[in-house]
């Protein structure tokens, strides 16, 4: 197959808002879409998708730096004072309501209140600052009145990223248990300090214009302060849609206006007994789905008895031997009503044999169950390194397994095609895009060598990128990595577009956790989820904050799973498809990846594929190349990480 060397979509039809809603309409099956309708707070009601057919005006705000302001500190003790004292000097503007903003007309210098409706103060911001320029913008963040405190650290967190988008100058956040003592306000600032300095979003300036459904919210809210103001028509033209090929906007027509992507919580440790018991809990608290961490005894093939993996032992995820751990570690868990992710790659074979078995042991038949096996073995050679075989055997393993579960387990994702390790080895986004989907192609070469047809097994592919702290960026990938697999599979002809719809689980960076300040890792491990939410993603994992220094606790643990909840119920984003089409920092930064994911993926091509192309040790060396650079550049201090090399 031949490669295009310059990269376009031109084989996918441009789709219209009409087949968007046409596509819909079949998904939600008799419901009406009118149902999907996103409704403000203030009762301003707006299409879940916007495109430029339905979004007609834009304004940018122009620009303006924003500034870390804590006014909690050691003369304002606690929440009450510090609002008081605004009271008094009439700054207060108080909640971000659509009747509040009206008290920003005339004003040199406003505060707001800001909670986690996170397109509702993009819009209501945004719309301040452009009916008038010239004011201060501040917003005060205040904690929730919650028993479980710490959940307000990702509220915050939440509340303070929707501020930097809508355009706000100042932003205090006040300590999340609402004490003034020294480690509450570090972790206030230190919010601050994170999005400012790791995120990358106070590089961009209104990140926010553009997008169709950004606009169109703004321009409701600013019909109340400026009606006369002067709008300009929207140039981003609308090509692809969500749900339909080749899947820019998401894999799905409604994404997660009907059902949000599941919480998938990797975890195992010690025994099989421990680990079914952390499950339990976990599933009791709301996690929908479960993805087992073996370990490394376990990936490498060995018994836990052998005088090789001493020390090895249940140290990084469960030791599994027989057929009797995996029946102990799914004991009381129903096999045929929980979807199971099982990272293996090296022993994939008696993995996925005692999995079954298991499962018949519970009166469930193979054909019912639902879940992911990795079963990604280039990356292991690239960068994880627990192959047990050869590189051509183990290919004939992936493609005995493809041609298994295509037949009998209709069900089952048979692989997981992994990006995340290799973003945890150093690579950098495009990097990481471009070798994962390399190596995607690869296997589909293999099934079809192999005598199936491409739409016996490419529906059930499955991808696992790394979501790190460059928050556009991270977004982008995602967008950009559905757009490349599309393409790639149209070359083989599939009849079911389904074949190249690239589905995905995401899991937060474990390499930007640190040790030092480990509660600023609350903040990173939010600012990464919503990136893996903006970007589409069908399942996540959120990292608990204590990973840089031990095994999670069910403290940290459930942190990591409210995390998602939080998301998911309390900030209306899971109401809105695609918010970020149409953003022209959005837009640049999709075809952009894509464009650098393009030229290496010819490179690895002009090797023979990725299996040849990790023969010769390429791979391998740009990756390693991109690491040395980012750690050089944090030892310069060019590259911030707060807590560590600098605040």
């Amino acid at each position: 197959m031949q490669l295009d060397k310059t990269l376009s979509f031109n084989e996918f039809e441009k789709a219209s808002l009409a087949d968007w809603q046409a596509k819909a309409t079949k998904d939600l099956r008799g419901k009406d879409l009118e149902e999907l309708m996103y409704t403000t707070s203030d009762g301003i009601s707006i299409e879940p998708f916007s495109t430029d057919e339905n979004s007609t005006s834009k304004i940018s705000l122009s620009n303006a730096a924003w500034k870390i302001v804590l006014l909690a500190d050691g003369s304002l003790e606690g929440v009450d004072k510090t609002i008081s004292t605004l009271d008094e000097l009439g700054l207060n503007c108080g909640a971000l309501s659509k009747e509040n903003l009206t008290k920003t007309k005339g004003q040199a210098r406003c505060y707001f209140e800001i909670g986690t409706k996170f397109y509702e103060n993009i819009a209501k911001l945004r719309a301040v600052k452009i009916a008038n320029p010239e004011i201060e913008l501040n917003t005060i963040i205040s904690p929730s009145d919650d028993e479980f405190e710490y959940n307000n650290l990702v509220r915050q967190t939440i509340a303070a990223a929707s501020a930097i988008i809508g355009g706000a100058e100042h932003i205090c956040i006040l300590p999340f248990n609402g004490k003034s003592n020294e480690q509450s306000l570090r972790l206030a600032k230190n919010i601050l300090l994170l999005l400012k300095s790791e995120s990358y979003m106070a590089e961009i300036n209104d990140a926010a214009s553009g997008s169709w459904f950004m606009e169109k919210l703004t321009s409701a809210y600013l019909t109340e302060l400026a009606p006369d103001l002067m709008r300009t028509q929207i140039t981003t033209p609308s090509t692809f849609t969500a749900g339909i090929a080749p899947y820019l906007r998401g894999p799905y027509s409604t994404m997660y206006a009907i059902r949000p992507w599941t919480i998938r919580q990797y975890a195992g440790f010690s025994t099989a007994e421990k680990s079914n018991a952390f499950y339990k809990r976990n599933l009791a608290a709301g996690q929908k789905g479960l993805s087992v961490a073996f370990d490394l005894a376990t990936h490498r093939g060995y018994d836990s008895d052998h005088p090789r993996v001493t020390g090895d032992v249940g140290m990084a995820g469960v030791a599994i031997d027989s057929i009797e751990d995996m029946k102990i570690l799914f004991d009381e868990i129903p096999l045929g009503d929980i979807s199971v992710s099982m990272t293996m790659n090296g022993a994939v074979l008696p993995i996925m044999a005692f999995y079954i078995a298991a499962a018949k042991e519970q009166g469930v038949d193979e054909t019912k169950l639902a879940g992911t096996i990795q079963n990604d073995i280039l990356k292991e050679f690239m960068v994880r390194n627990t192959y047990i075989y050869p590189p051509a055997p183990s290919m004939r393993i992936i493609s005995d397994i493809f041609k298994y579960t295509s037949a009998n387990m209709p069900k089952f994702n048979s692989i997981s095609i992994s990006g995340y390790h290799m973003q945890e080895a150093g690579a950098t986004p495009e990097l990481e895009l471009a070798y994962t989907i390399a190596d995607g192609l690869d296997y589909v070469r293999t099934g079809i060598e192999a005598g199936l047809a491409i739409d016996d097994f490419a529906p059930r592919l499955s991808f696992f990128w790394g979501i790190g702290m460059n928050f556009y960026k991270e977004i982008a990938k995602l967008r950009a990595g559905r757009l490349l697999w599309a393409k790639l599979i149209k070359k083989f002809d599939p009849q079911n577009p389904k074949s190249m719809a690239l589905r995905t689980h995401c899991q937060t960076s474990g390499w930007s956790l640190t040790e030092q300040d480990p509660y600023n890792n609350v903040a990173r491990t939010t600012i990464e989820a919503l990136a893996a939410v903006f970007g589409g993603t069908q399942s996540l994992h959120t990292n608990s904050f204590d990973e840089a220094i031990a095994l999670p606790t069910d403290f940290s643990a459930k942190i990591a799973r409210n995390t998602q909840k939080i998301i998911q119920e309390e900030t209306d984003i899971t109401k809105v498809i695609d918010p970020w089409g149409g953003s022209t920092v959005i837009e640049e930064y999709t075809n952009e990846l894509a464009q650098n994911a393009w030229e290496y993926i010819l490179e690895i091509e002009e090797l023979g594929g990725m299996a040849k192309a990790i023969e010769s040790g390429i791979p391998k060396m740009r990756i390693e190349e991109c690491a040395a650079v980012k750690q050089a550049n944090i030892d310069a201090g060019k590259d911030i990480i707060v807590g560590v090399n600098k605040y």
